[in-house]
This record gives C-alpha cells, sequence and structure tokens, in this order.
C-alpha cells in the first residue's frame, strides 16, 4: 500500500558525500528511521536533497535495450536480519516472512565491480494488503581503513509498493554523484522491510536489480 518514492541518498554521516548539487537534512524521527531498516534510536542521520532533480532523466528500460550492465538478486538470496525468524520463498523465487516471525527485515548483499556510478534500482515485487508495504532500500555501508569510528550508512535509493493489485514493478533513478562504487570501503546490501507489524504472505519480494 502507500507510496513509492526514491529518496535520494541517506548518510549516517562518517564520509560526508560531495555536495556539489545538494544539501543535507537530518533524520531524527524514529518512524522514519525504522522505515528504513535503522535503529529508531539511529543518531547522525542524513538526507541529501538533490537541488538539481532534472539533471538526470529516467531513461531507464536498460537504457535503450542493452547500454547498462546489471546485478539481480531474487528472493532466495535474502536472509531474515535474525536468523531465528521464519520466511518462505514460497517455491518459486519469492521471498516473505511468515506470521510465526518476530521480525519483518530482510537483507541481500549486493555484488558490483569498483568504480563504476549506480544509476538505476529496480524492485519486483507484490503487495496485497491493504494496509501494509514493501519496502526496499539499497545501502553502502562504508569505512575509512584508517579510523576507528563506526561504519556509515548510505541509503542510495528506497522503494515502497504503491496499491493492493498485486504484482508491480517500479524502476528508480540513482542521481547522486555519490554513488561512485568503492569496494575499498564499502559493502552494499539491499535491506527489506515487509509492512510494520504482523507478516503476512501478502507482501512479497520477487527480485531486485541494480543498473550501472
Amino acid at each position: 500500500m502507500n507510496r513509492r518514492t526514491a529518496l535520494g541518498l541517506l548518510v549516517a554521516l562518517s564520509c560526508p558525500p560531495a555536495l556539489a548539487d545538494g544539501h543535507l537534512e537530518p533524520i531524527s524521527d524514529p518512524a522514519m528511521l525504522a522505515e528504513l531498516g535503522f535503529a529508531p534510536s539511529a543518531k547522525n542521520v542524513w538526507r541529501l536533497v538533490d537541488d538539481n532533480s532534472q539533471s538526470k532523466a529516467f531513461e531507464h528500460p536498460q537504457n535503450s535495450l542493452g547500454v547498462l550492465s546489471s546485478f539481480s538478486v531474487l528472493g532466495t538470496d535474502f536472509q531474515m536480519v535474525n536468523s531465528a525468524n521464519d520466511y518462505s520463498t514460497g517455491g518459486n523465487g519469492a521471498f516473505y516472512c511468515l506470521p510465526s516471525s518476530s521480525s519483518y527485515i530482510a537483507s541481500a548483499s549486493i555484488l558490483v565491480p569498483d568504480g563504476v556510478s549506480l544509476q538505476y534500482f529496480d524492485v519486483f515485487a507484490s503487495d496485497a494488503s491493504a494496509t501494509e508495504s514493501v519496502k526496499a532500500h539499497l545501502l553502502a555501508t562504508c569505512h575509512v581503513t584508517s579510523s576507528p569510528a563506526a561504519p556509515a550508512n548510505f541509503v542510495l535509493a528506497s522503494y515502497e509498493s504503491s496499491g493492493s493489485g498485486g504484482n508491480q514493478y517500479q524502476y528508480l533513478s540513482i542521481s547522486s554523484p555519490s554513488a561512485q562504487v568503492d569496494m575499498h570501503k564499502c559493502s552494499y546490501t539491499i535491506n527489506l522491510v515487509l509492512g510494520a507489524g504482523a507478516c503476512s504472505e501478502d507482501l512479497k519480494l520477487h527480485k531486485a536489480r541494480v543498473l550501472w
């Protein structure tokens, strides 16, 4: 249910991005932090607001067929963040958490070449809920190797399903110049948030894809 959004860049700051085309706004609302997969009490989390939102057109489907490279994960690649919680793939590659699960957050790793600039985040999901939605957040977790500080978490793009009609697909533009991949300092994952209450088969993730 609810809306679909591309959120720009959210940053748990220790390595702030270049701000040539944007400005930082703090996020402190516990509900918003929880929606993004952060702890409700997380500190130093910021949104990079794109001040030049027209700088990148939504060209995609495969950028005139074949120019872009991609990496995909299926529902079967996701794991619950708490291994004690229950989930199912439905026998066909989808991912959903079961009512017996006490958590509704899962994650999967993304493997992309060093130095490329991420362009799009695609999500294939199913939403049959009148009250909840599927949310998927593309994350970069980065650490400066010479610093003892905690890693910084960058949310590069965020998806939220819309309506309750079942299967849906959406591609999101990643317009921030800070989405250049740095495999020496960062790892890349997708946080999957299946609603905000009891788990059910109404909310499923079929596939997610990043393109560069």
